[in-house]
């Protein structure tokens, strides 16, 4: 029976994983051509779009991704999940439609892109219409357990936007903005073909109201989730700029390449977790003490295992990993790769912790995780003065990792979350 149950575990995880590893193989091989369109400074540009659009991508979900995905997985149990789906789809595309607007109208505002103001507006516009949706319609099938779907969905994106950057480089394009938009297309394009994501599009959306999504948001407490995600969010935009205003963009296009590298692995566990390690223990059937502290338990191994093999590979063969999916002239961000990862087994162990306190419904726990990793780390870039970018990273995200490690075990022993929530 354990080893069924692993094996089952190990199945979807290989999916979630994989589904990730594809999408951002899309996002490398964007890095790739924009490093070899406009060199290190275009990955920098590429830095500080990405960080603008992830801040208005987080306020389309409003960081309610993780209760959606717990209150669907909940509901299946009920054959009723209908009213949550329709709720998280209908944020999606009518509060993701409202913030594109936003986001492309206060980038031209605030950033100086010369005569592409028009082209970049369309760019910011399209990714984070594009995004907010595939998180949502994500959201909704992992608490769906439709894992293969999502891998999918990420194959169909990887090979159409690949398709897409080869046309474009081959016709002699080398602005960022175009290599940017690429993928924003390419996804609208495949949530429209797919026949169950079309579904979830369905006329009941229209019966939604702005009331039942405030409703279901003040219930689940996500203000707390939101203004989170939104510090979070901004302070790795303002991060990148005091990174880029200290040492060039440059040096900052070496510290996102770098970031990549690591979120690949970070963002890789994260899928697990959300998509098969939350769901099981949201199930209101496996609730048990020792079956949440096992599953824990395999989550965080599974974490470590993934990142260990990860700097291994990235040991032997990281310098041709960067000239493959990057450029020559990134190779300088080797050093950086090595610096996040060991910052990166703190936060393996950081993560599932902060995911099993918010399934608990101690919210507190898990937003603080971030908030202190956002806080801490803006803090020591600021005020720890020194000539090398790899110290002021490892010393400024290595210190912000462990405080957050002790605050969530602070938090589980002592307001003794694993015995009052079971």
């Amino acid at each position: 029976m354990l080893l069924n149950n692993i094996g089952a575990f190990l199945k979807k995880a290989t999916g979630a994983g994989s589904s990730m590893l594809l999408h951002s193989a899309t996002l490398f091989i964007r890095l790739k051509f924009i490093a070899i369109a406009s060199g290190a400074s275009g990955v920098g540009l590429l830095s500080i779009v990405q960080a603008h659009q992830n801040i208005f991508t987080g306020l389309a979900s409003l960081s309610a991704g993780n209760a959606f995905t717990r209150d669907i997985a909940k509901n299946m149990s009920d054959d009723s999940p209908d009213l949550v789906l329709n709720l998280c789809i209908f944020m999606g595309l009518v509060l993701g439609g409202i913030l594109s607007v936003a986001a492309g109208v206060l980038w031209v505002l605030t950033y100086d892109v010369s005569n592409e103001a028009l082209a970049w507006f369309f760019a910011v516009f399209l990714a984070v219409f594009a995004t907010a949706n595939l998180n949502q319609i994500t959201y909704s099938l992992r608490g769906l357990n439709r894992i293969d779907c999502i891998m999918r969905i990420s194959s169909f994106n990887f090979f159409l936007s690949t398709f897409f950057f080869l046309i474009f480089y081959t016709l002699g394009f080398d602005q960022v903005w175009i290599y940017f938009t690429i993928i924003p297309i390419s996804t609208i394009i495949v949530l429209t073909i797919i026949p169950e994501v079309r579904k979830l599009y369905t006329k009941k959306i229209l019966s939604i109201s702005w009331l039942d999504l405030f409703a279901y948001l003040k219930k689940n407490n996500i203000s707390a989730l939101f203004l989170s995600a939104i510090f979070v969010t901004v302070s790795q935009l303002t991060y990148r700029l005091i990174i880029g205003d200290r040492f060039g963009l440059t040096e900052l296009g070496y510290f996102q390449t770098a970031w990549m590298f690591s979120a690949l692995v970070m963002m890789v566990n994260t899928s697990i977790m959300s998509s098969v390690y939350l769901p099981a223990i949201s199930n209101p059937i496996k609730l048990e003490f020792n079956r949440s502290i096992l599953h824990t338990s395999r989550q965080i191994l599974l974490n470590l295992a993934i990142l260990g093999s990860a700097f291994i590979i990235f040991y032997f063969a990281g310098s041709y990993f960067i000239k493959i999916l990057a450029s020559d002239e990134l190779l300088p961000a080797t050093p950086i790769v090595f610096a996040l990862f060991s910052i990166d087994a703190i936060r393996c162990i950081v993560s599932p912790l902060g995911y099993f306190a918010f399934s608990k419904g101690d919210v507190v726990s898990f937003v603080g995780i971030d908030i202190i990793g956002g806080l801490v780390s803006l803090i020591v870039l600021l005020f720890y003065i020194e000539s090398s970018l790899v110290s002021v990273i490892f010393w400024s995200q290595g210190i912000a990792a462990v405080l957050a490690l002790l605050f969530i075990l602070f938090r589980l022993l002592n307001n003794k979350i694993f015995l009052n929530k079971l």
